[in-house]
Order: C-alpha cells, then structure tokens, then sequence
C-alpha cells in the first residue's frame, strides 16, 4: 500500500484532463477501500477451511495483484515527466494516447510547459532542504504542515 499510496494519485492528477482530475483522485479512495473490503471478505470466505487457510488467505492477494501487475505495462509515462527532462516529442506521444485529438494533447503540452517554468521560475535556486525547512518555519505552511500530520495520524488511528 505504502507506494502505491502515494504514486497513484499523482500519476492520475497528472494524466488526467483538469475537469475530471478532483473526481478520478477522490475516485481511487474509494476504490482502494473497496479493494480492502474484499481482502477482508476473501480472508472471511476462508478462514475455516483447515490448515491451508492461512496459504489462501495469502494466495487470494495475488488474485487482483497479478492483473494489475500487467496493467501498468499498458500505462504512458508522465508527460510531465518527460517535459522535465526535456523530452518533448515522448511527452506529445504520450498526451496523445491520454487525449482524444491530437490538438488537445498540443494545448495540455503547452499547459504543463508553461506550469513548469513558472514553478522552476518560484523555485529558484532552493533544493529540498530548504523546501523542507519552510514547513515548518513559515506560518501558513506549518499550520497546514500540522494539519495534515494530523489527518494522516487521525486516519492510521481510525
């Protein structure tokens, strides 16, 4: 859970078109709580069934592993991705495969060039010590900085 927790959403807010981005990540919570509810449920249709029990309730993970394992060979690298090293032909290809017509995945290249140079331009010359530091020395993001600890220990607790 722990990778595919947080590279997930990220690769679908980045492939995904702006109007549908908030549903599809908010779309993969659910489904991952679904997917939790059906280990239990596979765990319970199980359990008693003598001493191989624990072999199938481990074998039963491999049951929705093994097709995703194949699906993500089938998945375009990150545009974004290929715009940050410079790779702009890969990026069309893939926006391309991402997008219904060519020209959309023209306008959403432009998109995430122009979003990089001005985060590059905002960034500056700071690395992620420094970006790390701000967490916690600037006001406004150690209080969001603070919140999310919280939510995320809220959620392990729950």
């Amino acid at each position: 859970m722990g990778a595919k927790a947080s590279t997930v959403p990220i690769y679908a807010a980045e492939n995904c078109p702006a109007a549908i981005r908030g549903g599809l990540v908010m779309s993969w919570q659910m489904w991952t709580a679904f997917g939790i509810f059906l280990g239990f449920c596979a765990n319970l249709a199980v359990y008693n069934v003598g001493d191989i029990a624990w072999r199938l309730q481990l074998g039963s993970a491999f049951i929705p592993a093994i097709p995703l394992v194949i699906g993500v060979y089938f998945c375009p690298e990150s545009p974004r991705w290929y715009i940050k090293k410079g790779r702009y032909q890969d990026a069309f290809s893939s926006l391309c495969r991402l997008r219904n017509t060519p020209l959309q995945a023209a306008r959403d290249l432009y998109y995430i060039h122009a979003q990089i140079k001005e985060e590059a331009d905002i960034i500056g010359k700071n690395n992620y010590v420094t970006r790390f530091v701000e967490l916690f020395t600037i006001a406004r993001v150690r209080r969001a900085t603070l919140a999310s600890f919280v939510v995320m220990l809220a959620q392990q607790m729950c």
